[in-house]
């Protein structure tokens, strides 16, 4: 009978040692889906003209009009006359 106590116990230890390493995986593994998620978005909020479009008016020139950032600012990123 002692001989299966000894059984249970170590079952039990190396049982709750397979739970803290899923539980703890569990929690990188949200944090990981987390920081993805919020990282398109804060990108997004900093830089919300990633690709401008350009339109021709009635003159023959090319317009670009862009909207202003979480800060306020005029932020764009794109090529001009083959240069970034």
């Amino acid at each position: 009978m002692r001989q299966l106590g000894v059984a249970m116990r170590q079952t039990d230890q190396d049982g709750s040692g397979l739970g803290r390493g899923m539980l703890i995986a569990a929690w990188v593994g949200a944090l990981a889906l987390l920081t993805l998620l919020f990282d398109g978005e804060l990108a997004r909020l900093l830089n919300p003209n990633r690709a401008p479009a350009g339109e021709v008016n009635d003159a023959g020139v090319r317009e670009v009009t862009l909207q202003r950032n979480a800060q306020g600012h005029y932020v764009a990123g794109g090529r001009i006359n083959g240069q970034a």
